[in-house]
């Protein structure tokens, strides 16, 4: 019995997916006044395909987006697709990860969906 190909999407994320920088927290203090002192990591270089399917077309002026309307499609093995990393597109939109889910067959997680907030 043939298996699902667990490169699929991944393949479908590196020919469609527009390059993105991921911004990560490698280390965190706090001053004697609560202010937080953060280093962050950041990778360049990586595929993700940005979907907008909740967001409202320009001339919808009410309402205001919420979290999970917006979204990035990562690789099945990206590393650091986690809850406050951050995203930066290619134009300089910045978002926040607010929750992942990992989308599978038979066992394989064969995409990474990342739930976003814009910054």
């Amino acid at each position: 019995m043939a298996q699902i190909p667990t490169d699929i999407f991944d393949k479908e994320i590196e020919i469609l997916g527009e390059l993105v920088t991921i911004t990560v927290k490698s280390a965190e203090s706090y001053s004697d006044w609560g202010d937080e002192r953060a280093t962050e990591t950041n990778t360049t270089g990586i595929k993700a395909i940005y979907n907008v399917y909740g967001r409202p077309t320009i001339g919808d002026t009410e309402g205001k987006f919420e979290e999970g309307e917006l979204t990035f499609f990562f690789k099945s093995d990206q590393a650091s697709i986690v809850y406050g990393t951050k995203v930066t597109r290619s134009n300089g939109e910045v978002f926040s990860i607010r929750d992942v889910r990992a989308h599978g067959a038979e066992g394989n997680i064969l995409v990474q969906e990342a739930l976003v907030k814009k910054v």
